[in-house]
């Protein structure tokens, strides 16, 4: 066993909105999924990752792809799916140097409002248990619905 998830709830309607912050959110579109992706990937840390998964979210009209920005420095990235009432707050990452200043919060603020506004009754989102992903998210004022245990399959 290697850690815990947490699948975490709520309305989002009743969602607390982001403080107002230097961070500014911006939905991109489908034709910034490429950003989005590299965003992602950079808030990860990962190198040489095969890019044709993130090219195809551009061609599925449920996700919506949102990049925050300092300034016109790009800080984060992260995906709201929508689908028959229910949002997915989905593949939230900060790049490491600019962590701390708000962009996840600002994030979840916006995907949530825009989840209310598209309709869904209900919004759920999966993170690292007890990561400051979860306290951002319960700060927000989703909750915790179950945790799970993560295992990894090792080589005999």
């Amino acid at each position: 066993q290697i850690g815990f998830q947490a699948v975490l709830y709520g309305r989002a309607e009743q969602a607390v909105a982001a403080s107002e912050s230097a961070v500014q959110v911006a939905e991109v579109g489908p034709g910034g999924a490429r950003e989005t992706a590299d965003l992602l990937l950079a808030g990860n840390e990962v190198q040489g990752a095969d890019r044709r998964l993130h090219d195809a979210w551009g061609t599925n009209e449920c996700w919506r792809f949102y990049v925050a920005r300092m300034g016109k420095v790009s800080a984060g990235a992260a995906l709201l799916r929508v689908e028959e009432g229910l949002g997915l707050l989905a593949g939230a990452a900060t790049v490491p140097a600019l962590r701390r200043r708000g962009a996840q919060r600002a994030l979840i603020a916006r995907r949530l409002a825009d989840a209310a506004a598209a309709g869904c009754e209900l919004v759920s989102a999966l993170t690292r248990f007890a990561s400051q992903s979860h306290r951002n998210l319960e700060a927000a004022g989703l909750r915790v619905a179950y945790t799970k245990a993560v295992w990894r399959q090792q080589s005999l």
